[in-house]
């Protein structure tokens, strides 16, 4: 999922996708729901959002000492109050 450009190893070079750390104190945790705008009528297609912007954010440059890790998708839940409840206890 996290691959992207390598236009080098130093630090100009670097691009989030090489700031994958599993103990890093940054997470990041996608929602795939529509269930939200669903109850506000709106248009639904917000769960497929978490896979497409980790896609779009892979090569974004980063010029400051930054790590993060991807604690992945909280999914296929029926209900909002039940998949708050799930990312409470992924959080």
């Amino acid at each position: 999922m996290w691959q992207g450009r390598n236009d080098g190893d130093e630090i100009i070079h670097k691009r989030l996708f090489k700031c994958l750390n599993h103990s890093s104190n940054n997470k990041l945790l996608g929602f795939c729901s529509s269930l939200g705008v669903q109850r506000n009528n709106g248009r639904i297609g917000s769960e497929l959002a978490p896979k497409i912007i980790r896609k779009n954010m892979a090569n974004f440059a980063i010029h400051d000492d930054f790590d993060f890790d991807d604690l992945g998708d909280i999914e296929n839940f029926d209900t909002l109050e039940l998949g708050d409840e799930l990312f409470i206890t992924s959080a």
